[in-house]
């Protein structure tokens, strides 16, 4: 099968990544990926890696390709897109250039195709909502449970026939105990975003603690929005010396920044990647301002990596860090491996044949055409809802 990856967005972040290893593990599986970027700002580095998996393209390259007749044969679309980008991929690259290719859509947020605004209901919505009506069940990829019921309770729409397909991870095979681990070390990695803001509860925590004696220290990795409100926590609690904001980063360092951690905390991917690591990681709630998680991502069921789960009890980070500092070698060598096994039930060998199945179920006469004025009346109404304070917080920066 020939798979094209689609990707808009120019820049490192968890579904990046994962588009990525499934290129990668495509490849190796004998399966043809090509990667589609509609943005051409797209850091040099990164075109670099992708080049040595697959080929890449741009939208004006598939046009020359098509004049020469030398499109490559695709049977199958995955893009990770909205708006604009998701009608394009309908519209003129099934259309135009893969009339034969089914195109399947990924839910990689329990808001994905949400949005909520203190003004009129957003003109993308009404028309997500006529194409997830019409298009077959079996295109629309969830990456759990709760993905899949936010957007059925918002959509009134039974998706129960589409395919769960996790977010899928490289995990080693084999159990490897870390050598050295700094007992005062927490770190976080991930977008400063609204809807990840368990960073500031999480300094004023150990704030707490500093003053009980403990001397940890916070490592935080990642730029965003909030960064700035993050700073000025900092400054508040003259924390300086023990907070640590360090931006962005490689996704090629992930690695050698959380191997001497204690603990790791977040949601998302990057939850997955630190327990890989064996590094015990502690799932945050998705837009939660308080100090609360679920706790261990080890003890947790399911696929669900930080999103909110009605009815399901959650606690300060307080007893957990606590825990871990506390135990004795033993101890937390048991935390590590629980963590490494989690992270297994998201490995490519697990994930990868249900994505494979997805896409060969996947309806290939399917497609959706929007009028021309009516892409015009979306883009009009759409102008207002730009302005980011329009948009409700929590809808924001998905």
């Amino acid at each position: 099968m020939n798979i094209l990856f689609i990707r808009d967005y120019p820049l490192i972040d968890g579904t990046f990544t994962l588009l990525l290893r499934q290129a990668h593990y495509a490849k190796n599986d004998g399966y043809k990926p090509y990667f589609l970027f509609l943005n051409k700002n797209i850091e040099p580095s990164l075109l670099v890696e992708i080049k040595l998996i697959c080929p890449v393209y741009f939208p004006e390259d598939l046009a020359k390709l098509k004049s020469e007749n030398s499109l490559p044969p695709i049977e199958a679309i995955h893009g990770i897109l909205s708006g604009d980008r998701l009608w394009y991929c309908y519209d003129t690259i099934k259309a135009i250039y893969f009339p034969e290719a089914a195109v399947v859509i990924g839910f990689y947020h329990p808001r994905t195709f949400i949005i909520k605004t203190y003004l009129w209901p957003s003109p993308d919505v009404k028309l997500y909502k006529k194409l997830f009506s019409n298009i077959p069940a079996q295109n629309l990829l969830f990456m759990n449970d709760v993905v899949k019921k936010e957007h059925e309770s918002f959509f009134h729409l039974d998706f129960s026939k589409s395919p769960i397909v996790p977010i899928m991870v490289e995990v080693p095979a084999q159990y490897t105990p870390r050598k050295q681990v700094n007992r005062n070390k927490i770190v976080s990695i991930g977008r400063l975003v609204y809807f990840k803001n368990y960073i500031s509860p999480l300094i004023i925590l150990l704030a707490s603690l500093r003053k009980k004696g403990y001397a940890f220290e916070y490592h935080i990795y990642g730029d965003g929005e909030l960064m700035e409100e993050v700073q000025n926590l900092i400054k508040k609690l003259d924390a300086g010396h023990y907070i640590f904001l360090h931006g962005s980063i490689d996704y090629s360092d992930f690695n050698s920044i959380v191997d001497d951690a204690l603990l790791f905390v977040g949601m998302g991917t990057s939850i997955i990647e630190s327990s890989r690591q064996a590094v015990p990681s502690l799932q945050s709630i998705e837009s939660c301002q308080e100090d609360a998680t679920y706790g261990w991502f080890f003890d947790q069921p399911g696929y669900e990596v930080g999103e909110q789960i009605p009815g399901k009890a959650s606690g300060s980070y307080e007893p957990y860090i606590l825990q871990a500092y506390r135990s004795s070698e033993g101890e937390y060598a048991v935390l590590c491996e629980k963590s490494w096994q989690r992270a297994r039930e998201f490995s490519a060998e697990k994930v990868m044949h249900t994505y494979y199945t997805a896409l060969q179920n996947a309806d290939k006469k399917f497609t959706f055409i929007i009028p021309a004025w009516k892409k015009y009346m979306v883009k009009l109404l759409r102008q207002p809802l730009k302005w980011q304070r329009l948009i409700k917080k929590e809808y924001r920066g998905r």
